[in-house]
């Protein structure tokens, strides 16, 4: 039989099956993406709230060994980030002191808002002021008879605060002039948020054991514990072991003008992506999935 040209125009025009499937697929795609979006809005939102809340308790003094075992399993059960503020006593060992970095400042210290405000993120790219992370090994204390432990636990690693990058290259850094910051002497009390470790990316450098203090470009544990030359503790261990120090409450602004400053407990675990952020991107993925199936039927329909 010979097909009519109304015919042959409409076969020409409509959409063949390869064509359904691959714009089907595209719509479908956007649409999941949205959905995943949705899914981390109301994630995020849960999440800010548990901030607020463990941020706003008081702090409670840190336990000797497993610091709350059951808060702790109750948080591995759940895989829920842990913002509650505790009070450790112990001695920095500043001879195993190491820095991290470059990274951008903590959010706020040296500025609420714009490029020093270190909320633009740290390294590479970054257009926030670079310095590194001084972390020191605290030795814990025993509040409980004065003296330090026969077989004291093993040290936790202080984040003290950050400094700027040009601080560790000034001549005599150690000699207490004005590029050097501070190391506090004898038993010290302080307020801190446990905070999680680090996982190399891709074609990170080495660290760099050949200055002094040590570089380290993430957050490494077991080479923290190996550069103290002491086995690291045990993954199934409940204690954290590593810290932020905070700003306590009744210091005021002006004291994040001496180095390493510290963030306030205002400002401790901001969320970058809010949750707004991942409304957006959902009413961006279902409005393009939306225009995709509309697009996918004119062009299955046209010619009919």
């Amino acid at each position: 039989a010979i097909m009519s040209p109304a015919a042959a125009a409409s076969s020409s025009t409509s959409l063949g099956m390869g064509g359904r499937l691959f714009f089907g697929s595209l719509c479908a795609g956007t649409f999941g993406l949205g959905v995943w979006q949705t899914q981390r809005f109301f994630e995020k939102q849960q999440l800010v709230k548990q901030r607020l809340e463990e941020l706003s308790m008081h702090p409670q003094p840190m336990m000797q060994k497993n610091d709350n075992d059951d808060d702790n399993s109750q948080q591995q059960q759940s895989a829920k980030r842990d913002w509650k503020r505790r009070i450790v006593t112990g001695i920095y060992r500043h001879d195993k002191e190491i820095l991290v970095g470059p990274r951008g400042p903590p959010p706020g210290v040296l500025a609420s808002t714009g490029p020093s405000s270190g909320r633009s993120g740290g390294g590479g790219m970054s257009t926030s002021p670079q310095g590194y992370y001084v972390w020191t090994p605290l030795q814990r204390f025993n509040e409980e008879d004065g003296q330090t432990q026969p077989q004291p636990p093993p040290p936790i690693w202080i984040n003290r605060g950050w400094i700027p990058r040009h601080f560790p290259d000034s001549p005599g850094h150690d000699g207490g002039n004005n590029d050097s910051w501070e190391r506090p002497q004898g038993l010290q009390t302080m307020i801190v948020v446990p905070i999680k470790g680090e996982k190399p990316r891709f074609m990170t450098p080495h660290h760099n054991f050949q200055t002094h203090p040590p570089r380290f470009f993430w957050m490494d544990v077991r080479a923290f514990f190996e550069y103290m030359g002491i086995p690291p503790p045990p993954n199934g261990q409940h204690q954290p072991l590593l810290w932020m120090q905070v700003r306590s409450e009744e210091k005021n602004q002006s004291s994040s003008s001496s180095f390493p400053v510290k963030p306030s407990t205002d400002t401790v675990g901001e969320i970058a992506l809010t949750p707004s952020v991942h409304a957006g991107y959902a009413v961006t993925w279902f409005g393009l999935s939306g225009a995709g199936l509309y697009m996918t039927r004119k062009l299955i329909t046209r010619g009919r």
